[in-house]
């Protein structure tokens, strides 16, 4: 495990890259009555931040179940369906801003992991009703892929 580093431009996102990263090469040990504590990252108040840190969670799952094995561990459906869910969740909060460009993005995603859900069609044209002029990020990108690491 020499080769474990913390990716530490994900900001929030990076102790669970490296978790997923970790569980690729070692057998971890599950205890079923845990209680986690979240820390939030300083200075993150608004849902909007919040949502820009979970297009990082959204990288770091791709990540795991197409490059690092994650498709050995967890079945290929149940992956594509956590990604879809992952990808709604995060399209949901960036409707809910009425930034238009993120959701319709977002929503467009989710259905090319899992097109059979049809709450991604009602929030993608919900999304769509919003018009151009009040898109709050008209210029919103999504994060690129995470680096390489080995």
């Amino acid at each position: 495990m020499e080769n474990l580093v913390f990716d530490e431009s994900m900001k929030n996102g990076a102790d669970t890259d490296a978790l997923l990263r970790l569980s690729t090469k070692t057998e971890f040990l599950f205890v079923t009555d845990v209680e986690a504590i979240f820390r939030a990252e300083h200075g993150v108040t608004s849902r909007k931040d919040q949502s820009s840190l979970n297009c990082n969670r959204i990288r770091v799952l791709e990540r795991f179940y197409c490059h690092l094995g994650g498709d050995k561990l967890v079945p290929p459906a149940e992956a594509k369906r956590k990604l879809s869910h992952a990808y709604r969740s995060v399209a949901k909060n960036y409707y809910q801003n009425e930034s238009r460009s993120a959701a319709v993005f977002l929503y467009k995603q989710a259905i090319c992991y899992w097109p059979l859900d049809i709450r991604l069609y009602l929030g993608l044209l919900r999304s769509l009703l919003i018009s151009k002029g009040r898109d709050k990020q008209p210029d919103w990108q999504m994060p690129g892929p995470l680096p390489e690491m080995e």
